[in-house]
């Protein structure tokens, strides 16, 4: 942010870069980038700062829970998957994986693992 923005809350501040220690359900990630409103206090994140912040997350926050609708292709029911869960598997269309149901007391659950 080089030139000087006005912030969209209290219309007197303006944006100055920052640091804050970004609490994703309770995941601290300290001193993350930000640009923070200097009246207010209000904060954004710039596309460059998410993406710093995303990676962080990446290395630190390891159990992924994804909710997914059962879906139809063709005649047959398939579930779709997001590119990120694909990229961080290594994985590509086409690619083989091992699919097994896992039994725990009387919970199951579908495990999905990379070949590699």
């Amino acid at each position: 942010m080089k030139q000087k923005i006005r912030c969209t809350v209290c219309k007197k501040g303006h944006y100055v870069e920052s640091t804050i220690d970004y609490d994703y359900r309770g995941i601290v990630i300290p001193n993350a980038p930000c640009y923070k409103c200097s009246s207010c206090g209000d904060i954004v994140f710039s596309p460059e700062h998410y993406e710093k912040i995303r990676e962080k997350m990446k290395t630190i926050y390891s159990p992924l829970v994804l909710k997914r609708k059962i879906s139809k292709a063709g005649n047959r029911p398939a579930v779709y998957l997001p590119k990120d869960l694909i990229d961080d598997l290594g994985l590509s269309i086409g690619a083989d994986i091992f699919m097994y149901l896992e039994k725990i007391g009387k919970k199951k659950r579908l495990v999905i693992e990379s070949e590699t």
